[in-house]
């Protein structure tokens, strides 16, 4: 029993040294996703945050394609030391779903260390697009079908299961046009190459306030201060973004108060329009 309880105090002892030795240069966080996007917005603002508590620099890493899979074993692949970590939502869950050849297990080969924002999302149009209510655009689609192009972040990506849910709401089906992250959407969108697309109110309320796009709806239970004068629709998809490491038999450095404080700076649950 003494030889248990010593080996035990051992393990603690050196978690705490490993703790206190954290981190030991600069962390990477990789974005499974282009630069630009609304998660690519939360890493940076994130990023910021953590650095300042932990006192040390963290660097964003854009690493896109395959929905976010690819960047993710970038993650997988890395030091399980902390000083490679993955800013990423929902998508990594529903993954193990929609990819027949997943390069790695979300659940056994990455560890949660905590959540960082929950974010909206708003159904969006290009500037051209004639319709100017929701009701317009459902009936658009049912007039034009699949012509309306609908544009979203990839496979298995909020902003496409916002788009099924809508559509399996309303009975329709538009052609899917999938890019590498949200910031590409807003690029097409601008340039009035795709109709429509549902993504977060991180990145589209400037862009509505400024009427530089078009918004119909927003997923919310009220409506929100940031977009006060486009009306709520009762479909559920909204993003959650969390901080994630390698799996590792040792325990992970990364101190989980740091996540949780930056998830305070400025997503504070009272700042986030829910």
């Amino acid at each position: 029993m003494r030889a248990v309880l010593l080996a035990s105090l051992m393990v603690l002892t050196a978690a705490h040294a490993s703790a206190q030795d954290f981190p030991k240069r600069p962390i990477t966080m990789v974005v499974p996703f282009a630069p630009g996007g609304p998660t690519d917005t939360v890493a940076r603002v994130t990023a910021e945050s953590m650095g300042r508590i932990l006192g040390q620099t963290i660097v964003v890493e854009n690493v896109a394609g395959a929905g976010g899979t690819i960047g993710s074993n970038r993650v997988v692949r890395a030091v399980p030391d902390g000083h490679t970590i993955l800013l990423h939502h929902l998508g990594l869950a529903t993954a193990v779903a929609l990819y027949r050849r997943l390069p790695f297990n979300p659940v056994t080969d990455l560890k949660p260390i905590g959540v960082v924002s929950d974010v909206n999302m708003a159904i969006i149009a290009r500037p051209g697009y004639a319709p100017n209510t929701l009701s317009e655009v459902i009936a658009d689609i049912k007039a034009r079908g699949d012509r309306v192009t609908f544009a979203h972040s990839g496979l298995g990506a909020a902003s496409q299961l916002c788009g099924v849910f809508f559509m399996d709401a309303i009975k329709l089906k538009v052609t899917e046009v999938p890019f590498r992250g949200g910031g590409p959407v807003i690029q097409a969108l601008l340039a009035d190459q795709v109709d429509i697309g549902c993504e977060q109110i991180t990145t589209v309320a400037s862009l509505v306030q400024e009427k530089r796009v078009k918004s119909y709806a927003v997923t919310s239970a009220k409506r929100l201060p940031a977009m006060p004068e486009v009306p709520t629709l009762p479909v559920k998809p909204h993003e959650s973004f969390g901080v994630i490491a390698p799996r590792s038999r040792k325990p992970v450095s990364i101190p989980r108060p740091s996540v949780r404080d930056a998830s305070l700076d400025p997503f504070r649950p009272e700042s986030r329009n829910e």
